[in-house]
């Protein structure tokens, strides 16, 4: 579980490993190397799997808060585990 307040930036990092991330309040921006940029909103998952390199960064949204729960995965899920 990690809780960033209004107002935090978390600048370039890596992944520790492959992340299965769901934001479970607020709203927070995430940002590719390839300046890709995305808003995801509570109730939205992501995959990092950024493990190498510059990584990504995170900014809060509407200058408010943002949760996310974090769940560390040894392999990424595959396509299979998705179809139900």
């Amino acid at each position: 579980m990690m809780h960033h307040p209004a107002g935090y930036i978390d600048d370039w990092h890596t992944a520790p490993a492959i992340v299965l991330g769901t934001v479970l309040r607020g709203a927070v921006r995430i940002q590719t190397t390839d300046m890709d940029t995305r808003v995801l909103q509570a109730g939205d998952q992501f995959l990092a799997c950024d493990l190498n390199g510059k990584g990504h960064r995170m900014f809060e949204v509407n200058d408010g808060p943002y949760d996310l729960a974090l769940v560390v995965l040894k392999e990424p899920p595959t396509e299979e585990a998705f179809v139900q």
